[in-house]
């Protein structure tokens, strides 16, 4: 469809801006939907802007192939040196935020949960997919079971019925399975 709207000649420039601003609009607003409707867009807009070219096809075809290796050449190169950090990791260090305000809260010391609890259900969705497809085993030792524990632990912090001795060694079993430490 870029290709061949290539070859379509706008005379008016208003109208021309227009459409590359329309299509600029609908990408931005699929994008949410899906990646791939952008990257379809993104596209439509570079050929718009390209027009018509004086250049054969094939060399033209074959410029734009040499550069999409190039920046897959970098893309590689730039991971190659920044160290990942690993998901799990993001997920014990929320729940170890989280569980150091719990256990303010346990002392008698104000603290806001709700925000905790946002925090956690960012990251949530994905754990608990790959819960659903790839883990087969210690479901108590996967982090979608520990954000969901956290999460019923915060609500009942948050309740009108809070029982301390009860939050207390919900937090203390949660903190054993996370950090795999034992704390009296």
């Amino acid at each position: 469809v870029a290709e061949l709207l290539t070859f379509v000649h706008i005379p008016n420039s208003v109208e021309y801006a227009v459409l590359i601003f329309a299509v600029l609009f609908v990408g931005i607003w699929l994008r949410q939907i899906n990646y791939a409707y952008w990257a379809a867009c993104a596209t439509l807009l570079f050929a718009l802007l390209q027009g018509s070219q004086s250049a054969p096809g094939m060399l033209l075809f074959g410029t734009r192939v040499l550069c999409i290796l190039v920046g897959a050449g970098c893309g590689v190169a730039a991971t190659w040196f920044v160290v990942p950090i690993r998901s799990s990791q993001v997920v014990r260090r929320r729940l170890a935020d989280a569980m150091g305000d719990m256990r303010d809260v346990l002392t008698g010391e104000p603290r806001d949960l709700e925000h905790h609890a946002a925090q956690l259900e960012r990251i949530a969705p994905a754990w608990r997919l790959h819960r659903a497809v790839l883990a087969r085993e210690a479901p108590h030792a996967h982090p979608a079971s520990w954000i969901e524990r956290a999460h019923a632990l915060l609500a009942h912090m948050r309740g009108a019925d809070f029982d301390r001795r009860k939050a207390g060694a919900d937090l203390r079993s949660l903190r054993e399975d996370v950090f795999g430490e034992r704390r009296d």
